[in-house]
């Protein structure tokens, strides 16, 4: 696995060598630096409906194999909060992309002969996704002044996951009960793609994915695509947008005893603003 880990790292270096490169040649022949025009800026706040069916281990056991549907969640939500905000400068970009959720999840399970368990996972996590990412260009599809036009923009950067988590089982007739409290946290680097296709003044379409890995100890795999449909306009002089589409997080994790494999999954709707 080790030697796997090397070769992507390898693979994805000699990949963001060629991107840097294809873009540096796109702007000489543009006639467009990385960084002429103004500074411009966006925040977007959105509600992210998810499902996270959830298998946690201890010491290589599993503990719990939670599915953590819409319902659930919500029933034990304490507290959440997602939001993103971007800055560009020319072809520059820079993004900042928080999730932070409280919650508390009861999971019942069948103990030894058929005895009724419960077990009892309180969390209280911090998703991060930070990084730098550049414009290549824009390309019209179609022929005409109306045309849909295609904006590609790699990006780098990192995803910051911390996430103390607590697990307990009360005992049982037979069983002995079980309590397991530590902190997973990782920081890995990512490399991604967004896509966006703007169909006219009041439409548009975005897409990324990305991938990222640190290495064997900590972090297994983790990968995300997102697409979302905007909807623009002006609200009291300020460029506008509401978005809905659909995100899909993975998280393969291992931190000392615990081992988390998560798949965060569902629709999510938002406004954003830009100036």
């Amino acid at each position: 696995m080790a030697f796997q880990t090397g070769m992507a790292t390898r693979w994805s270096i000699a990949a963001l060598a060629m991107t840097l490169n294809a873009g540096a040649v796109l702007a000489e022949e543009t006639g467009e630096g990385w960084l002429d025009g103004p500074w411009r800026f966006g925040a977007i706040a959105y509600g992210w409906m998810p499902e996270a069916p959830a298998t946690v281990k201890v010491d290589q056991e599993e503990v719990a194999n939670m599915p953590e549907d819409l319902d659930s969640i919500i029933d034990g939500l304490e507290m959440a909060a997602m939001l993103e905000f971007n800055a560009h400068k020319g072809r520059l970009g820079l993004f900042l992309s928080p999730v932070y959720y409280d919650g508390k999840e009861d999971t019942n399970f069948q103990g030894v002969l058929g005895e009724e368990r419960k077990l009892t996972v309180e969390e209280e996590v911090w998703l991060i996704d930070y990084g730098v990412g550049w414009d290549l260009g824009t390309w019209k599809l179609g022929q005409g002044a109306d045309a849909p036009e295609l904006t590609l923009s790699p990006f780098a950067g990192f995803r910051y996951f911390h996430d103390p988590i607590q697990m307990q089982v009360a005992p049982g007739i037979l069983d002995m009960g079980f309590y397991q409290k530590t902190t997973v946290e990782i920081n890995t680097p990512l490399m991604g793609l967004k896509a966006a296709v703007k169909f006219s003044d009041r439409w548009s379409l975005g897409v990324e994915g990305d991938y990222g890995v640190f290495d064997d100890s900590e972090v297994n795999e983790t990968y995300q695509y997102m697409g979302v449909v905007n909807y623009h306009f002006t609200m009291k002089n300020v460029s506008s947008h509401v978005l809905f589409g659909y995100r899909f997080l993975h998280l393969d994790l291992e931190n000392n005893e615990i081992a988390v494999d998560v798949d965060v999954k569902g629709p999510l709707i938002g406004i954003g603003v830009n100036f």
